[in-house]
């Protein structure tokens, strides 16, 4: 007998949502099957964002997706507990990138009331 057949089955749900030129929203979801358990919810706008970057860590050689956040100590992981692989994450990144950036391949700071654009790294 497998523990779903007991209702004891719980899992996560990982969500990145990009919004174009804007920023990010990062969620992790707990299910449980009598319903939902604790959610944790994290907006990161444009503005925020100081890096992206994948980090290879020597323990268990786990990969991760991490956002650097002005102001914040620690780094946002995105993904934390799914640990997609390395490849996976490069095409998450880069397409976060792609829609993260103006078409004209520059991004927009909190520096910008004068309608002049950051074009670097975010």
């Amino acid at each position: 007998m497998s523990l779903s057949m007991f209702g004891l089955c719980n899992y996560k749900e990982e969500t990145l949502v990009v919004i174009a030129h804007s920023g990010m929203g990062i969620s992790i979801a707990n299910r449980r099957w009598w319903g939902r358990g604790e959610d944790s919810r994290r907006c990161v706008m444009l503005p925020q964002m100081e890096d992206m970057l994948i980090h290879e860590g020597y323990i268990g050689s786990r990969v991760r997706l991490a956002i650097a956040v002005r102001g914040e100590d620690e780094l946002l992981v995105v993904f934390p507990t799914l640990l997609p692989d390395r490849t996976i994450l490069e095409l998450v990144g880069r397409e976060t990138m792609k829609l993260l950036r103006r078409p004209d391949s520059s991004l927009i700071t909190s520096d910008d009331e004068d309608g002049e654009y950051y074009d670097g790294r975010v």
